[in-house]
């Protein structure tokens, strides 16, 4: 039976407790890629692309065994592919652009100064508040699409547009319907035309029944060439009447829009 000498057992101690650690470190590394292949998984199939990410980055390394390196390396290239990048712009409201700007992402900070640099988000519907010192915040709620590359974001945020120096501002010209006075005209025009049709037919009748009371048949004939005309004039006048009537309604219905110039001259009154 062999005997152990002492220098042999502490040998065999001093070798133990070198490999111990690297024995322990070894399986915290397993049990790390292990963990992180099975959760970057579960994100992926959620569209939380940017935990996904942050677990593919971890099982991606060579230190993890080859098949599940193999696994993350595509599945990071997949996700990759699919996930957004937004840019953001904020100018104030004379159109400069503004640096001094925080993006907030549903509440989280994302950006403590805009730079024109793309950004990776998850896809979907988010709220994206702007806030810059001594002016309110500014949201913008949008929806970003998987593989979406090129969105840009932009927003007004602070400042005040300048006056420009030596001019008064543009004043945008006061309108009016047009002057009704000439379907004020031809209206009472035709109004007087029908008074006349009306005398005329009047006078006509009365002439009638006059010659039908006292000569019928045997009346003059210069007496119903009288009252034929009568008839005539009356018809021609009520026709004329009429059409100056339709001819006012439509110039007084058909009025467009012109520019107000009374309220540059004090006292004048329009129609």
């Amino acid at each position: 039976m062999s005997t152990i000498t002492r220098p042999a057992v502490a040998s065999l101690f001093a070798l133990q407790l070198a490999i111990a650690p690297s024995v322990a470190s070894a399986v915290d590394v397993l049990a790390r890629c292990s963990a992180t292949y099975s959760e970057s998984q579960v994100e992926k199939k959620a569209a939380h692309l940017l935990k996904a990410r942050e677990k593919l980055v971890v099982c991606a390394q060579p230190t993890c065994p080859s098949f599940i390196t193999a696994d993350c390396t595509q599945w990071l290239a997949e996700v990759d592919a699919r996930m957004p990048q937004v840019a953001f712009v904020a100018r104030d409201r004379s159109g400069r652009d503004k640096v001094d700007v925080t993006v907030a992402m549903d509440g989280q900070e994302i950006l403590h100064e805009l730079s024109g640099k793309a950004v990776a988000v998850d896809p979907g519907a988010h709220t994206f508040t702007f806030t810059t010192s001594g002016a309110p915040s500014v949201s913008e709620q949008t929806i970003i699409a998987e593989g979406e590359k090129s969105r840009v974001i932009t927003v007004t945020i602070g400042g005040e547009a300048p006056a420009s120096a030596g001019k008064s501002a543009v004043v945008a010209p006061r309108t009016r319907r047009a002057s009704a006075v000439p379907a004020i005209v031809v209206g009472a025009a035709g109004i007087v035309v029908l008074g006349a049709s009306a005398f005329f037919g009047f006078s006509a009748k009365s002439d009638v029944d006059h010659m039908k009371s006292t000569c019928a048949p045997t009346c003059p004939s210069g007496d119903i060439h009288s009252a034929d005309a009568k008839i005539l004039v009356s018809d021609v006048t009520l026709a004329v009447g009429v059409v100056a009537i339709g001819i006012a309604a439509w110039l007084f219905f058909s009025r467009g829009e012109v520019e107000d110039t009374s309220a540059r001259v004090p006292g004048l009154v329009r129609f």
